[in-house]
């Protein structure tokens, strides 16, 4: 035997009900900026932090789009990546990039590092090469033989 059951007078109503559904950020950023950097003297200046740049030439800006417009993109360098990461130094906000070493051209002619962009857990990274110019340096003194 079944138990009675509960009658409910039930009133139809209607209820307008708005949904915003916000644009997730489930894409890496796409960087927008050239995947080769101009060539630098060997005698750029070299820079420590981002504060000043350490009064160095910006050798290379990354750029990067977000994947929700109004996201912010973060740029760092990649350690450790086999190249000479360790010789630069980064601008976290504007993706501007300066030697922190100088480079010599008489020991190599071409730096290579790895730029991180990142929004939130998503990131995509460009690695580049820096191409040194030779720059002619002030003779040492040389011993002069007059016999």
């Amino acid at each position: 035997m079944h138990p009675p059951k509960a009658e409910t007078d039930v009133t139809d109503a209607s209820h307008r009900v708005t949904l915003t559904i916000a644009d997730a950020n489930d894409t890496p950023p796409v960087f927008t900026s050239d995947d080769t950097a101009d060539p630098v003297p060997e005698d750029v200046a070299t820079g420590t932090n981002a504060m000043t740049k350490g009064d160095g030439k910006v050798v290379y800006t990354a750029s990067a789009r977000p994947d929700v417009a109004g996201d912010k993109v973060i740029y760092s360098l990649k350690p450790g990546a086999g190249d000479d990461s360790a010789m630069f130094g980064i601008d976290d906000e504007s993706g501007e990039v300066w030697f922190t070493t100088a480079p010599d051209h008489e020991t190599r002619d071409s730096y290579s590092f790895t730029v991180i962009a990142s929004v939130g857990e998503q990131s995509e990274e460009q690695t580049l090469t820096l191409t040194v110019a030779d720059v002619d340096e002030a003779p040492t003194a040389l011993a002069h033989d007059d016999t």
